[in-house]
């Protein structure tokens, strides 16, 4: 279904791509650790489009603008980016 084609996307990334998301990666979790060092936790939305099915399709569209089939996962990438725990 379309939740697996979009988890294998990333299937042949190059090296240059990964470097490049290892260097995002450590600029977010210093941001991060900055946000962590006046709060103990963050209360936030996890998605900005309404549940949709398992089946699909994928929302793409959030506010009006297109914005591709990581719509559902906007507000929750820099925390699957930086490995900190959330609960959703």
């Amino acid at each position: 279904g379309p939740l697996m084609a979009a988890a294998f996307a990333g299937a042949d990334v190059s090296i240059g791509a990964l470097a490049l998301a290892n260097q995002t990666r450590h600029a977010v979790n210093q941001r991060l650790a900055a946000v962590f060092g006046q709060a103990d936790l963050l209360l936030l939305p996890t998605s900005p489009v309404p549940a949709f099915g398992c089946a699909g399709p994928l929302p793409t569209v959030v506010g009006g603008v297109e914005v591709g089939p990581a719509a559902c996962a906007l507000y929750t990438s820099p925390f699957n980016l930086s490995g900190h725990p959330v609960a959703s």
